[in-house]
């Protein structure tokens, strides 16, 4: 992607915008996750319950230690054996998260697998996002039906080509150092349990 696209995605973003990204599961729609004002158009366009978090994608490690309290032995065993990659896992939200983002204590977080929506990330700096859909309807993979979807509710649309898996991210929690999977997706239960061993 080129400078000037990314400056201008910067800028939309610095502006409580909502942008509309490729990963490797899904399309995400997002807004920085400072702005809660971008948190409540996110809801707004995708008539979501504002009882549901939305998640956090990032692209670096420091990223991560700067929305979360804390960070487990084995938390951060799964982060460097997943990340980058189809896994959403929750973690203890730091004080400078917004309880527009979650009203409960944990913040879903990923860091995708995506060379173009992780130099977006590099640029504006971690992106609230969920599935760019309307809440309740199938999950996307192509921007045309996307774009058909939100229209003009979403400021800035990034085309990446259709998404690899077509499914959302595995979705785990940690609890007294037992795995708990929450949704999943293309990465399963055992396989994380395998690989942490």
């Amino acid at each position: 992607m080129e400078e000037y696209e990314l400056n201008n995605i910067k800028k939309i973003i610095n502006k409580d915008g909502i942008i509309v990204i490729p990963t490797e599961t899904v399309y995400g729609v997002g807004t920085s996750v400072y702005s809660d004002e971008g948190i409540k158009k996110l809801y707004e366009v995708k008539k979501r319950d504002k009882n549901k978090s939305i998640s956090v994608l990032v692209s670096n490690y420091s990223m991560i230690e700067e929305l979360t309290s804390e960070i487990s032995a084995i938390e951060k065993k799964i982060i460097d054996n997943f990340f980058p990659g189809p896994l959403t896992i929750l973690l203890k939200k730091g004080k400078n998260v917004s309880n527009e983002l979650t009203s409960n204590n944990y913040i879903g977080i990923r860091m995708p697998n995506h060379k173009l929506a992780l130099s977006i990330i590099d640029k504006c700096g971690p992106l609230a996002t969920t599935s760019a859909n309307i809440s309740g309807m199938e999950s996307e993979i192509k921007i045309d039906n996307i774009r058909n979807i939100f229209g003009d509710k979403v400021d800035y649309y990034v085309d990446g080509g259709i998404c690899k898996y077509g499914i959302g991210s595995t979705i785990i929690l940690v609890e007294n150092n037992k795995i708990n999977l929450i949704r999943e997706g293309s990465i399963s239960l055992d396989t994380i349990n395998n690989k942490i061993e």
